[in-house]
């Protein structure tokens, strides 16, 4: 090969080695505008979608709260009543006590909790993300500006202490209770989570916060 041959496939290697690079990055400097990068190239999106927490508002948020449940149990052909009850946010609809809390994106909601204010308590239940909102920290807004806010707002009699139950094997769920303050209730529950670390059975477990 003559060194005018050589020098030519240099130059061919090198143009193509600034033109295409590999799906997860280049590391040469591109001397495309912006508009005109490669794939690889370019800049991701920073802009991040705005995730409001407030009271959802009934009946006018009913069917994006219903689509946002759904997801839940997509996969099941049937569902139990505890299930559809769940979905169709009943408990919502039927009982002036509870008030529904959610994460709207815009006009989806993409994150919803339950909560039933009483004299001495207030219960929550039906806490639910959408999976790919998980890990931005949505379950935690919805504890702390959206129940936990609730309950504190509420007449001067209202409840001061927020309970729940959550399944022993929903480890991230009790992880974000635990670093929330929530704490088993009572000797009971302390002896339900033994039993569940011991036997790695799946059992209910009551929490509890004083706010």
């Amino acid at each position: 090969m003559t060194i005018q041959r050589f020098s030519r496939l240099i130059l061919f290697l090198w143009t193509t080695l600034l033109l295409c690079c590999p799906d997860k990055g280049c590391a040469f400097t591109t001397p495309f505008p912006t508009s005109q990068q490669p794939s690889c190239l370019a800049t991701p999106s920073t802009a991040l979608s705005v995730v409001s927490i407030r009271v959802a508002q009934i009946p006018e948020d009913l069917p994006a709260l219903r689509e946002c449940r759904a997801v839940a149990f997509a996969d099941k052909k049937s569902l139990l009543d505890s299930e559809k009850n769940f979905v169709n946010a009943d408990q919502v609809v039927r009982n002036p006590r509870v008030t529904c809390v959610v994460a709207s994106e815009g006009s989806k909601i993409v994150g919803t909790a339950d909560v039933r204010l009483g004299k001495e308590e207030a219960y929550v239940n039906n806490v639910f993300v959408l999976p790919h909102q998980r890990g931005n920290g949505l379950g935690r807004r919805l504890m702390t500006e959206g129940i936990e806010e609730l309950v504190l707002q509420a007449s001067t009699d209202a409840p001061q202490k927020v309970t729940l139950t959550v399944q022993t094997k929903n480890t991230p769920a009790i992880t974000l209770y635990e670093k929330l303050g929530y704490t088993p209730s009572g000797p009971a529950n302390h002896l339900v989570k033994g039993i569940s670390d011991t036997l790695g059975a799946d059992l209910m477990l009551g929490m509890e916060k004083d706010l």
